[in-house]
């Protein structure tokens, strides 16, 4: 790591203090632990032991999770190869016109080389949602796009103001629309499916920020 590296270099004598050690405690596998884990989850008859349970709940649990990741990863993946694939051009003098119209606040935030990377990727993607949208007539339903809308109202456990009610519904729009197009084009091409082991996975997610 960078900071062994630094560390390594520093001369001279260097006094540590060792002020506490801790150390990790099992706990038992008992009713207390499955409540702090799962909530109000049921707990099965007595017949079926408690640690039995706990060991499927932590399956299920692990099944879930990376099954999201997983479809989050071959989102990312279609995106990418779709982006790559189309070889859209957009003008740098434009480009910067569009940030400075729509995002002026940038400009003091720093990293604007990845901000500005970020901002031509996603709008690429927009256009090629937009465009397989209307070439295939792929315009999702009212009820499509509420539902969409209703799970960012879900996140959000303040009252919603009209302001936010009108953020929340473009992004769901947007959702709505996406899942639309990608279900479409996930329909019409080939995925092959690769195993991979969860340490794996987990590696891919965290380097694609995922």
């Amino acid at each position: 790591p960078e900071s062994l590296d630094k560390f390594s270099k520093v001369g001279g004598t260097i006094d540590l203090t060792i002020v506490t050690i801790e150390r990790a405690k099992l706990a038992p596998i008992d009713e207390h632990l499955f409540e702090q884990c799962w909530g109000d989850a049921p707990i099965a008859p007595q017949e079926v032991p408690l640690e039995d349970q706990f060991k499927e709940k932590v399956r299920d649990s692990l099944h879930r999770y990376y099954k999201v990741v997983g479809q989050r990863l071959l989102q990312d993946e279609l995106q990418s190869t779709l982006i790559d694939r189309c070889q859209i051009s957009i003008s740098e003098d434009w480009l910067s016109k569009q940030i400075d119209s729509a995002l002026p606040h940038w400009r003091h935030e720093g990293n604007m080389d990845e901000r500005r990377a970020q901002f031509a990727y996603n709008l690429k993607w927009s256009l090629i949602l937009h465009n397989d949208a209307k070439k295939h007539s792929l315009a999702p339903t009212t009820e499509e796009t509420m539902d969409a809308v209703k799970k960012h109202m879900n996140l959000s456990k303040n009252e919603v103001s009209r302001e936010a009610f009108q953020d929340m519904y473009m992004k769901g729009a947007r959702d709505a629309y996406e899942q639309k197009v990608t279900t479409f084009i996930k329909e019409n091409i080939t995925i092959e499916d690769t195993e991979v082991s969860c340490s794996e996975l987990d590696t891919i997610g965290m380097r694609r920020n995922l």
